[in-house]
C-alpha cells in the first residue's frame, strides 16, 4: 500500500496534466483503449475491453483481478494486448514495439503498466 500511495505522490505533475485534459476535452483521464485506437480491431477483444485501461494519455494499465491459483503470490502469463506504437515497461527496463501482446509474471502487489512513446513522464521528486 505504501509503494502505491507514493507513485500516486510521484505521478501528481501527470495527474494534472491529465486533469486538465479532461476540463478541455470531455474525455476521462481513465478511458478504455478503443478511444485512442479505435481503428484497431484487437482493443474491442472482450478480454482487452474488461482487464485494460488507458490511464490519461501515455499509460497503459491492466490490473490484475484475478487470485485463483496464484502461487508464491506470482501471476504467471498475464498476457497485455498492446496496440501500435513504442511502449516500455514501466521501470523503463524493455521496450517494445505494438502492435503484439506480451506476456508477464506478476506479483500479486503490482499493477502491469506500460508507458507509450519512449517512457518519458513528469513525475515528482519520492522521497523514501
Amino acid at each position: 500500500m505504501r509503494d502505491a500511495m507514493r507513485l500516486r505522490n510521484a505521478l501528481t505533475p501527470y495527474l494534472y496534466t491529465e486533469s486538465r485534459r479532461f476540463y478541455d476535452t470531455g474525455v476521462a483521464p481513465v478511458h478504455p483503449l478503443y478511444y485512442d485506437f479505435g481503428v484497431d480491431k484487437n482493443v474491442y477483444e472482450q478480454l482487452v475491453v474488461e482487464r485494460q485501461y488507458m490511464f490519461g494519455q501515455r499509460i497503459l494499465a491492466q490490473p490484475v483481478t484475478s487470485v485463483t491459483g496464484v502461487p508464491n503470490g506470482t501471476l504467471k502469463g498475464w498476457e497485455t494486448y498492446l496496440p501500435a506504437g513504442t511502449w516500455s515497461t514501466w521501470n523503463g527496463s524493455k521496450v517494445i514495439v505494438g502492435p503484439t501482446r506480451v506476456k508477464t509474471d506478476v506479483m500479486l502487489s503490482e499493477i502491469p503498466l506500460f508507458v507509450r512513446d519512449g517512457g518519458l513522464l513528469p513525475l515528482k521528486t519520492m522521497n523514501r
